[in-house]
C-alpha cells in the first residue's frame, strides 16, 4: 500500500475518532431530580377535565 494512502486513511480514522467522541458523550440526558410519575386519569379528575384528546386536555391546562 502507498505511504501517503495510508498517512490519508489515518487521518480520515483520526478526525472520524474525534467528531464521534463528544456525540458519544451527550448519549444520556441528566437525570431529573424531581421527577415524579403521576396517574393520568387522576390528574384529569383533579382538574375536572372531561375531554380525551391530547391537544383539547392541553388547552383546558
Amino acid at each position: 500500500m502507498n505511504k501517503s494512502i495510508v498517512k490519508r486513511s489515518l487521518f480520515f480514522l483520526a478526525v472520524f475518532a474525534c467528531i464521534q467522541i463528544p456525540i458519544a458523550a451527550m448519549g444520556q440526558p441528566a437525570a431529573r431530580s424531581n421527577y415524579e410519575a403521576i396517574n393520568a386519569k387522576q390528574f384529569l379528575a383533579d382538574r375536572k377535565i372531561t375531554v380525551s384528546n391530547p391537544k383539547d386536555i392541553a388547552a383546558k391546562l
